[in-house]
């Protein structure tokens, strides 16, 4: 892909500042945005094990503390949550 259509499909803001990183050249800028999308490639599995542990001891927890184990929809229920939040809990 050439750098008029990466600017164009990934923002001109983001792709710059990989210009700004390697002093105005177009080329290099477009290599280390490639290198950047590998590298977070790699930490994508991780971020997402993380994410999913976390999210199931937070449920854990409130679940114990709160003796419920539909904790988020009864907290929602009961108008402890805002109400945009009830509605989307809801929906899910």
């Amino acid at each position: 892909m050439d750098f008029k259509t990466s600017q164009k499909l990934y923002s001109a803001a983001r792709i710059g500042k990989y210009v700004h990183a390697c002093s105005g050249d177009k080329r290099q800028a477009m290599q280390l945005y490639r290198y950047n999308l590998r590298l977070c490639q790699r930490f994508f599995g991780v971020l997402h094990l993380f994410e999913v542990i976390l999210r199931n001891a937070i449920n854990n927890h409130y679940s114990t503390q709160l003796a419920d184990s539909d904790w988020i929809i009864n907290q929602a229920a009961s108008c402890k949550l805002l109400s945009d939040d009830e509605v989307m809990i809801k929906d899910t």
